[in-house]
Parts: C-alpha cells; structure tokens; sequence
C-alpha cells in the first residue's frame, strides 16, 4: 500500500499571516541577528549554497517539520533562526504554527514579550512555555498561560526551595492557569525530583511524644543506597531496610497532623537525601517544647534547612543537636527564626569545616540560658583543635543572656593549658 508524500512548495502564499505579525518579525529578526546566534544562521545558510547539494523544495514536507519542531524544542530562539536561513525556510516557517508553540520568557532576553506575543499568535497548538525564573514581570504571561501545556521552570542554583515557590506561587495559583498543565521543575540543566504533594488527612491529636529513627543507618551500604538509588547497595542478606525514607514533605504533614506533639526525636539518616524542597508547606507545632536532631551529616544524609525553614516552634524551650559542629551551626541560623530555645545541648562527633566566621554568627539564637557541650572527637591536628575551641568560645560568648554552662570535652583538652585558657 502507498503512502502518500507531500511536497513543500516554496511559491505558496503567505497571505494568511497579518502584516502586523511580519512587522514584529522583521524586528525580531534583527535582535537574533545581533546576538550571539549569528553562527548558526551562517552555518544554514552556508549549507544551503554549497554546490546546491541541498534542494529544500524538494524534500518531504513532514519530515523537514519533524526536524525542525526537534530543532526549535532543543534551541533559544530556534524558530526566529529558522527564519533567517533564507525565503523558503522563513516562508516554510511561517506557514507551520506547530513550530511557534515554544517559547522561552526570561529577563536576561529584553524582547521575550514580543517572541511570547508572536508566537502565542501565530500557534495553533497549545503551547510550551520555557521559564526562566526570577521573572521581574510577570503580566506579559497571563493573556496565554491558559494555553500552556507544559511548563518548564529553570531555577538558577542560588535560589532555594522556599525562594522558587515564593516566586511562582501567584502564577501556579491563577485562575488562569490550566489544572490540565504539566509543571516541569529543571536546575543546572538536570530535571529535579518529582513529588507528590497531596496533603495527607491523617490526624493524630493523641500523640505527644515521637521518635523517627532509620534501622540499619550505620551501615555503610544504607547511606549508598539512599544517595543513589543503585540496587547494587541493597543485598539481600544485610540487616537494614533503606526503602523507608522520609520525604521533607512527607515528614512535614506527619507534624502537621500532630498538634498535640510536645517531644520530637529525629534521626537525620531517617530523612531521603533525595527530595524536593518546592512548594513545602509551613507547619507550626504549637505547643512542642523538646527538639532532638540526631546524627546531622549534610553530606551524608542531605541538607535539613529545608525542613526546619518550614517550621514554627513557639513554645520551643529545648533544643539538642548531635553530628557535625559546622553542620549544627548552620541550623542554629534557621532557628533562631522558627523558635526561641533556652536549653542548648551540642554532641559533636565530627567537624569537616568551622574556617568561615559566618557559621558562628549564622547562630544568632540569643535566648539561651543553659548551655550543654560534649565533644567526642577524639583526634585532632593542632590547628584543627585550636579552631574548633575558638569557634565554641565565640559561640558562648554570643549567648549573652547565658546563666549556665556544662562542658564535656576531649581529655587532651584538659592536658593543654593554651586550649583551656581560652574559655577563662
């Protein structure tokens, strides 16, 4: 059976797009030139003349459309390059709305609200929308985002979780955004962790006390495992359950529903390295007043400031924090924000870093009174213990309003009188 082949021809009219959309084209046009694309345009334009090798007149209409609408979804710009490779490509172009339904918004393109107008007109298709966040703007995007299919949100690596869903909650919450759209979230090029962010109905009024722990956590295959996802790490035979992992989200509508909590236990090798941090929800626990965090390893277990962003701890009275030191200071920051604790107990086991002054002063919980230190490590180089030991000294001293210290520290400290006269 044959199959029937269309042909482009290059002499067909053009009449069905307005001049006004020509216009505009013309002066998008000459910004494509201008920029740093011009290459590619040569590079077209260089194949098309060479011997004239390449007829495009007579080439299968579909399958130069298949090319082009890969060619045009992969590249900036790529319909407006298109056009500007000669006549028929232009004319072919513009006789094919199928090609117009991406569009790329960002600020760094000072035209994006011209390509966004012309190719909303121009496509017939619903469209796919490539948004490059922060956006100073948003307007220009709701007269079309009813029509978008697919957005992709690319989030450049200094905004955190909590920023991206400040900046996209109005647009995500509109009533002219479609319900039917796929969300796509991408961050250095890579597509991030996709969640499921049904809010669980589950509530325990009963429970005041909790413990999250992860059994098996020291073995070494476990953290593998959870970092990577790989089956190699999961041998049958060893004694510990890594498919158990707690999601940020999902742990925090555990709390959520917990309004009675007035003790919680965390193991940090309970919580999956791997999540989302968009779009997490603010729970505040209003009457919790003791907070465990366990084995803090942000290199190991992934990072926690996400989880503790999150959360409201009015009546917060004591805090203890087990793992890194310089890990454990960087959570000291986002808490002074969540709670105000007078009992601070610290279990070091482990110090990567303390060589930046902001890992003290982002501990800035001012309202503590009682203050508990035990350090477990055992060895240290010399300059390594001096700098942990001025790093603590620091830290007391910013407790200002401080009435009590207890100090459990390594037996070589006490043989050293330059490592202890630092806290006289």
């Amino acid at each position: 059976m044959g199959v029937a082949v269309s042909k482009w021809n290059a002499m067909d009219p053009i009449s069905s797009i307005p001049d006004r959309f020509l216009g505009s084209l013309t002066a998008l046009q000459s910004q494509v030139i201008s920029s740093s694309i011009t290459s590619r345009i040569n590079l077209g334009r260089k194949a098309l003349t060479t011997e004239r090798m390449f007829q495009f007149e007579r080439l299968n209409a579909d399958i130069v459309l298949e090319v082009f609408q890969f060619y045009v979804a992969s590249q900036p710009d790529g319909v407006f390059v298109l056009t500007l490779v000669s006549k028929s490509w232009c004319q072919f172009v513009l006789q094919s709305p199928v090609l117009w339904r991406w569009v790329a918004v960002e600020d760094r393109s000072p035209d994006w609200e011209e390509k966004l107008s012309l190719s909303a007109s121009i496509a017939t298709s619903p469209l796919q929308i490539v948004l490059r966040i922060p956006l100073a703007d948003w307007s220009p995007l709701k007269p079309v985002i009813g029509r978008c299919q697919d957005l992709y949100i690319e989030i450049p690596e200094y905004m955190s979780g909590r920023d991206v869903t400040e900046e996209t909650r109005a647009l995500l919450a509109s009533p002219e955004f479609p319900e039917t759209c796929g969300v796509h979230w991408y961050c250095a090029g890579e597509e991030l962790t996709r969640e499921d962010r049904k809010p669980l109905s589950n509530p325990m009024p009963n429970v005041t006390r909790l413990v999250l722990s992860a059994d098996g956590s020291e073995h070494p295959n476990y953290h593998r495992y959870a970092a990577t996802r790989d089956i190699r790490y999961f041998e049958q035979g060893d004694e510990y359950h890594p498919l158990v992992l707690l999601k940020t989200f999902r742990l925090l509508e555990v709390l959520r529903n917990t309004i009675s909590l007035h003790t919680l236990i965390l193991h940090h090798p309970s919580m999956d390295p791997i999540f989302s941090d968009i779009d997490l929800p603010l729970v505040t626990l209003p009457v919790l007043d003791d907070l465990q965090i366990v084995d803090i390893d942000f290199d190991r277990n992934g990072s926690l400031v996400p989880f503790l962003e999150s959360m409201k701890l009015p009546l917060l009275s004591s805090l203890t924090l087990s793992g890194d030191y310089a890990d454990m200071m960087v959570l000291g920051g986002y808490l002074a924000t969540a709670a105000r604790p007078t009992i601070l107990t610290l279990r070091v086991n482990s110090c990567r870093s303390f060589t930046s002054p902001e890992i003290v002063s982002g501990f800035n919980i001012r309202s503590i009174t009682s203050f508990h230190l035990h350090v477990y490590i055992l060895k240290f180089g010399e300059s390594e213990e001096m700098g942990l030991i001025s790093h603590i000294k620091d830290l007391v001293e910013s407790f200002q309003m401080l009435s009590e210290v207890d100090l459990c520290l390594p037996p070589d400290w006490y043989e050293d009188d330059d490592s202890l006269e630092l806290f006289t």
